[in-house]
């Protein structure tokens, strides 16, 4: 009767819009009180793109031309890249200048036929398609823990851009953490989706904000051992913490008692992270690219920063 209480309870919090949202929930008893750091952030990686190329000690080119989604059912882009055939230089779709990083989406005259390898079958399997798009995404060298994560850009508009910022790592066992600071898709400039995985899980949320195409806006989170926060241009737009009451009440570090039972929000990353910036290109038929993209387009950044809080 417990065990069939507590699973309705976490249902109920699910679906009902008067709690805060808990996407997988766990019964757990703390051992010990939250610890709480409220120190000075100190400015630990920073990327103001102020050169004339990319900085390689900082930053990486991912190998494959299609890094990932092997079966294009949600993007279908050749990504600028240094290995799979056909190479294409970096500078086709990545450029420097006046103090900006331009990750630049063009359609090529002549579709691409690229071979490319699905790492993620067991043995990996090998590829060929074509590629009316061409894109480009970079990596952190290094990876980073909790802290605060910040980006300035701006993104484009038009039919089948899908810009990203976000941080993605895994951990022991193969568990996959990520952030979405955010993603913009479905031909929406203005829907600023805000994500979290973990594990095989997901949390999802979303909301409806000016037309970030206009302008350059700053987009950050700042995520601890107890709660990820959500934030635009200084103004706190989600907040999901990994510990709730059994009324679904978020809890923070200073709140957090030991002995007592809480609701753990099981998909909350753990694990180191790289920083990861790109701009694909939707593939679904609703979404994808038309006569009305204007190409080339550009997800341009002014810089990408990484603070820590001082011990």
């Amino acid at each position: 009767m417990k065990t069939y209480f507590f699973k309705v309870l976490i249902t109920f919090l699910i679906i009902n819009p008067s709690f805060t949202q808990i996407c997988e929930g766990k019964k757990v008893v703390l051992t010990e009180n939250g610890k709480c750091n409220s120190n000075s952030w100190v400015l630990f990686f920073e990327d103001d793109f102020n050169g004339t190329s990319l900085d390689f000690s900082k930053w990486e080119v991912p190998y494959q031309g299609v890094i990932r989604d092997f079966n294009h059912q949600n993007e279908k882009q050749w990504y600028a890249n240094t290995g799979d055939s056909p190479s294409r230089p970096l500078s086709n779709n990545i450029e420097v200048s006046n103090g900006t990083l331009k990750l630049i989406a063009k359609k090529e005259t002549t579709a691409i036929s690229g071979n490319y390898t699905n790492w993620s079958s067991n043995p990996p399997v090998n590829y060929n398609s074509t590629f009316e798009y061409t894109s480009a995404e970079i990596d952190s060298k290094e990876s980073f823990g909790f802290g605060k994560y910040e980006i300035r850009c701006k993104i484009p508009s038009g039919k089948g851009f899908w810009p990203a910022f976000w941080m993605y790592g895994e951990g022991a066992g193969g568990r996959n953490n990520e952030i979405d600071v955010f993603e913009f898709w479905k031909n929406n400039t203005s829907d600023h989706n805000m994500t979290v995985h973990y594990d095989g899980s997901m949390c999802q949320s979303d909301y409806n904000g000016p037309d970030y195409s206009l302008d350059f806006h700053t987009f950050s989170v700042i995520w601890d051992n107890y709660k990820i926060e959500w934030y635009v241009d200084g103004e706190l737009k989600r907040c999901s913490t990994k510990f709730y009451t059994l009324l679904g009440q978020q809890v923070d570090c200073n709140s957090l008692k030991a002995f007592q039972p809480y609701i753990m929000n099981k998909t909350f990353p753990r694990d180191n992270m790289k920083i990861i910036a790109n701009l694909a290109l939707q593939s679904y038929s609703e979404y994808r690219p038309d006569g009305s993209t204007p190409f080339p387009s550009i997800l341009e950044i002014d810089y990408i920063r990484y603070y820590q809080r001082t011990p």
